[in-house]
Parts: structure tokens; C-alpha cells; sequence
């Protein structure tokens, strides 16, 4: 696989201060607890920080992110009742925002504004940090061209709506045999990869 100069070696500290708005970040994990300690640490700088943060991951890794943050003191049901932290699950959202397991850029694109929207709260300044495992989630069912669209997607959004991105892909599935090309591009999409 290609190396990039963006490439980081672990995720933990790179999430615990200041991301700078319309950056898009990838990690490659090896096990769960890799991309569970990292999103742990995403999520806790951001509500510390007074941030708003949208996860959109699979159920398991939600629960384990739950049990998590709730073990570091977050109050969790507070945090979500004020739209501080908006817990979305990626399988319920997915057959939302594709259409024939294509990225629809509309709905998904209005979609993820209203969750901003709730994310920034009333008044509408609080800056907002976004993890999504939707493109872990197609990339998973083998639609690969389908994945880096989403992940085209995602980089102007963020751009365009000034909000950090994190997103995550297991190793094992993501440098599966055949899939270089496409994981050299999806790589590119990112302005820091977390290996």
C-alpha cells in the first residue's frame, strides 16, 4: 500500500485537543478496541470542549462507545437529551441515504444538515465534530465505487459545512486482494490517515 505524508500512527491523542474545522481523517484499525479507544477520545474532547459531536457507527460499536464514555462520567442520557452528542445507527441510516446501494447526495446531504442543525444547537454557534462508519458499513457489503463516492461526499460536506470528519476502516476487510487502486484513492480523500 502507498504511504502518504499524512499518515499518523495512533488516534488517541490526535483527537484529545482542537481539530481544525473541514479536516478529514481516516483510521486503519486492526481491532475494534483500536477504533473504539480513538472515537472514545473524539467524543469525550469534543462534549469537553463544549462541542456538539455526531457518531454515525454500527449499533455494536455504539454500545461499546456508550459503556465507555459512560465508565469516564459523561452523563450520556444529559449529553444526548441537549443534541450535544447525537448517537445515529449506521444501518438504520444507510438504506435512508442509497438507492440501490448508490449514495444519493441529496438526501444524504440533508440529512446529515439537520443533524448539524440539532448538533449546533438554538443558537446555532456551537462548532460540531462528525465520526461516520457509513462508508465502513459499503465498503463492507463490496460496494466499492459506491464507498469512495460517499467518501467525496462526506469531504465537501465537511468542507463546506466546517466541521471535522473522522471516519474508519477495519484492515482487514479494507486492504482485502484487488481493492489497492480503490483504497490508494480513498486514502487520497483524506487529509490524515491513523494507522
Amino acid at each position: 500500500m502507498h504511504h502518504f505524508s499524512n499518515w499518523h500512527p495512533s488516534g488517541g491523542e490526535l483527537f484529545r485537543g482542537e481539530i481544525n474545522a473541514g479536516e478529514h481523517m481516516m483510521q486503519i484499525y486492526e481491532e475494534d478496541s483500536a477504533l473504539l479507544d480513538s472515537l472514545e477520545a473524539f467524543v469525550r474532547s469534543g462534549v469537553q470542549r463544549g462541542e456538539g459531536v455526531i457518531v454515525i457507527a454500527t449499533g455494536d460499536h455504539l454500545r461499546v462507545l456508550h459503556d465507555r464514555l459512560k465508565f469516564y462520567g459523561l452523563d450520556l442520557a444529559a449529553t444526548i437529551a441537549r443534541d450535544q452528542y447525537i448517537p445515529v445507527d449506521a444501518d438504520e441510516i444507510l438504506p435512508e441515504i442509497t438507492v440501490h446501494g448508490w449514495p444519493d447526495e441529496e438526501v444524504f446531504v440533508r440529512r446529515v444538515t439537520e443533524l448539524l442543525v440539532r448538533a449546533r444547537g438554538r443558537l446555532r454557534w456551537r462548532r460540531v465534530r462528525v465520526f461516520g462508519e457509513l462508508v465502513s458499513v459499503m465498503w463492507a457489503l463490496g460496494n466499492r465505487d459506491a464507498t469512495h463516492r460517499l467518501e467525496l461526499i462526506w469531504h465537501r460536506l465537511c468542507a463546506t459545512e466546517s466541521f471535522p470528519l473522522f471516519c474508519a476502516y477495519p484492515r482487514a476487510r479494507f486492504v482485502a486482494k484487488g481493492a489497492d487502486a480503490r483504497v490508494q484513492a480513498i486514502c487520497a480523500a483524506h487529509s490524515t490517515v491513523i494507522t
